[in-house]
């Protein structure tokens, strides 16, 4: 296993791992034409301007699983609740679950948003991935919550 930085090369498997999430989650009812490279151009731009931050995890060559951070940055959100973060796009595919993978990936990704300055970060929950958002410290809920420290 091999975590790391997704880079702008990355954002077509990242694009498919969102894409699988969304149909797995019964959350994508239709799908709009050019949606892989209107994602594929939306990820390629936050990775660029380091407002999203997205890990991977490879096996022979292969990305496996996949998880993001998207920082809030705008003026309204600082001003209001300091730096925060959302963790999104957290997917391993099916044949590559239950070897930790997401684990490692949520654990990076706290470090990360810890490391940018973030206050805290928010989720939303499928009934798979709760149980792992809890035990890393999150409040219960679909809308998780994880406080990284106070501000001041």
């Amino acid at each position: 296993m091999v975590l790391r930085e997704a880079t702008v090369a990355d954002t077509g498997a990242l694009a498919e791992a969102w894409y699988a999430m969304l149909v797995e989650c019964g959350l994508l009812a239709v799908t709009a034409p050019g949606w892989r490279e209107l994602v594929t151009a939306d990820f390629a731009k936050g990775i660029e301007r380091s407002r999203q931050r997205w890990l991977v995890v490879e096996e022979e060559g292969r990305i496996v699983a996949s998880g993001g951070l998207f920082l809030r940055h705008d003026p309204i959100s600082l001003a209001l609740t300091g730096l925060s973060g959302t963790i999104a796009g957290m997917y391993t595919w099916p044949a590559f679950r239950r070897r930790g993978y997401a684990a490692a990936i949520l654990e990076r990704l706290i470090t990360i948003a810890r490391d940018e300055g973030c206050l805290s970060i928010r989720l939303r929950a499928s009934d798979q991935g709760r149980p792992l958002y809890e035990r890393l410290g999150f409040l219960p809920g679909d809308d998780m919550y994880l406080r990284l420290r106070s501000e001041g």
